[in-house]
């Protein structure tokens, strides 16, 4: 962890020892009473953290937190993803997070599984826990919005007002994704592990989506996530 985050801007917290933040602080960093440490509050500012004193069952910390959150990057980037086993969902929420995506919706498409969506992954809340991790990799506190389990026409029907729109598709004929015109806000659409079905290509169509491709390999649905969010942050100058 590069960062490590509260819920609140509590200027005193205590911290469970069970809990994995009490462990890296401990443990991987090595922290002591008198310590410093880089912390940051979700969806709010960062600071500098102070661990107090460390006893049996928890630790107690003090804060000392730097104003307003960090300014947005000056993107704004919305992924739709075909709904992927839970362990590509897993890293997509990671690296999605940690490269600074907005809004990540997982979706129902005519080829991916919908038993994906009762995985605990989804049920027990897990997701939430990538997202964290991911941002406190990047040094940033603002959490994605995240929504799992509705049809691709449903999540098309609502996009960002002027967005411009691409999925990622290796058919025939479409355009090099390094090459299509570009401007936030962006909508980026991935197909789950089949790849796109006609009638998904029919909705994504009708809904003035381009067709772009990463290239003539053929990538797993988490490997195309992360090249497509580098790729438009760099023309979108943001990396």
């Amino acid at each position: 962890m590069n960062l490590i985050l509260f819920a609140g801007a509590a200027p005193r917290q205590t911290l469970a020892r069970s809990d994995e933040r009490a462990r890296h602080l401990l443990e991987v960093l090595g922290c002591g009473p008198g310590d410093h440490f880089r912390a940051g509050v979700i969806d709010g500012p960062t600071g500098t953290g102070t661990l107090l004193a460390a006893a049996p069952g928890h630790l107690k910390l003090a804060f000392d937190w730097h104003g307003a959150p960090p300014p947005p990057p000056p993107d704004d980037i919305l992924l739709i993803v075909g709904l992927p086993r839970p362990p590509s969902a897993r890293k997509i929420l990671y690296q999605a997070a940690a490269l600074g995506c907005r809004e990540l919706r997982f979706v129902h498409t005519a080829a991916s599984d919908p038993n994906y969506a009762r995985s605990r992954l989804w049920t027990t809340g897990e997701w939430r826990r990538h997202l964290l991790d991911g941002l406190q990799q990047a040094v940033a506190t603002a959490l994605p919005e995240v929504t799992c389990g509705a049809p691709l026409q449903r999540a098309l029907a609502v996009l960002p007002a002027g967005a411009s729109t691409v999925a990622l598709d290796n058919a025939p004929g479409a355009a090099r994704f390094g090459a299509c015109a570009l401007r936030a806000p962006l909508v980026l659409a991935v197909g789950p592990e089949r790849g796109w079905h006609d009638a998904d290509r029919a909705e994504l169509r009708a809904h003035g989506f381009t067709t772009c491709t990463l290239g003539a390999r053929v990538l797993r649905v988490e490997t195309a996530c992360v090249a497509a969010l580098a790729i438009a942050k760099a023309r979108l100058g943001a990396m």
